[in-house]
């Protein structure tokens, strides 16, 4: 089947809304060809916005095809050191979805969240809006982090996405001691040729990680709890540890943070009944930010695209019944 036909979950183009007039960055590793997220920060009529643009694989992507089922066999994307992604997309739809610049740039299909931002507290104001949209990527607008925190202070959006990813954990932050973890700093091995050394994020690539890692965790939260005002089921993830956290020490940093975790067992599951995450503070919790990396993404996806046909009464199936979300949930947990 060709994978730019149509099927029962495409939304038609002249139905979504046309961002591509406002500048759009995107913000990954070095050689990333899978870029899932980008974000726009623009101002209109004197407000502020954040737009965060999710890509759209279930576009091209069948349900019941063989492709699909091989997406489900696969279920993440795999990073072997030293060696290319085994990716869980294949080429040909990883290309149509990612959103990061080629050589002209690229208009790209995307599911956006989208809040206007205070000026003042930079926090999310009025009402989050879920839109399926297009945008456009400039290559000039593609980073990578190294390159995205060369320029902190030159690229504006960056600048403002910083105030906002500070207001965010902040917020986060009487909610949960988890925001901890944003201390750490990873460390990775690069190879060179015949040379291999281990590389230590500098401070503003940090600072750019934890940007993107709150616009992900803040697109996320949004959506769990989407889905349960409109379905009250998906793939959500979940991690009950709030009687535990009441136990850890308020001053705990985050690298003692992450070894009293391993040390007491504790992990995010994936579930199709709504639980909280208490390591990210939020009620309702799920994948959304990556789809062309993980299954339990792309199934929200589906179900965001059926709530969109649902409310304009069209005559459409849920993609999945509760069998099902509990099947595909318990593999995207086994693989994981």
């Amino acid at each position: 089947k060709n994978i730019t036909e149509p099927h029962q979950y495409t939304i038609p183009n002249e139905k979504r809304i046309d961002m591509t007039s406002y500048d759009t960055y995107s913000v990954d590793p070095i050689g990333c060809k899978d870029a899932d997220d980008a974000f726009s920060i623009y101002t209109k009529n004197d407000n502020l916005y954040l737009a965060i643009h999710i890509a759209d694989p279930t576009e091209y992507i069948t349900l019941n095809s063989n492709l699909w089922i091989d997406i489900v066999n696969r279920t993440t994307t795999k990073y072997p050191s030293n060696r290319p992604p085994i990716h869980m997309m294949p080429d040909a739809v990883l290309e149509l979805s990612s959103l990061q610049g080629d050589h002209t740039g690229c208009t790209k299909k995307a599911i956006t969240v989208l809040t206007e931002i205070s000026t003042e507290t930079f926090e999310p104001i009025k009402e989050i809006k879920l839109l399926f949209t297009t945008i456009f990527v400039k290559k000039e607008n593609a980073y990578s982090y190294y390159n995205a925190s060369k320029n902190i202070d030159k690229v504006n959006p960056f600048n403002i996405g910083l105030k906002i990813s500070e207001a965010l954990k902040k917020i986060r932050s009487i909610k949960t001691k988890g925001i901890k973890l944003n201390e750490l700093s990873t460390a990775y091995p690069i190879y060179e040729e015949d040379n291999v050394y281990l590389y230590k994020d500098t401070p503003d690539e940090k600072l750019m990680k934890q940007m993107i890692a709150e616009l992900a965790i803040f697109a996320n939260s949004f959506v769990g709890e989407y889905l349960k005002i409109n379905l009250n089921t998906g793939i959500f993830r979940t991690c009950n540890a709030s009687n535990w956290l009441q136990t850890i020490y308020s001053e705990i940093s985050g690298e003692d943070l992450l070894k009293e975790i391993i040390t007491h067992g504790i992990r995010a599951d994936y579930m199709s009944t709504i639980e909280s995450h208490d390591l990210v503070g939020m009620p309702e919790y799920c994948h959304f930010t990556s789809p062309i990396r993980r299954l339990s993404d792309c199934v929200c996806h589906y179900l965001l695209k059926y709530i969109y046909f649902k409310n304009k009464d069209a005559d459409i199936n849920i993609p999945f019944c509760e069998q099902k979300l509990d099947e595909l949930a318990s593999k995207c947990l086994y693989v994981t």
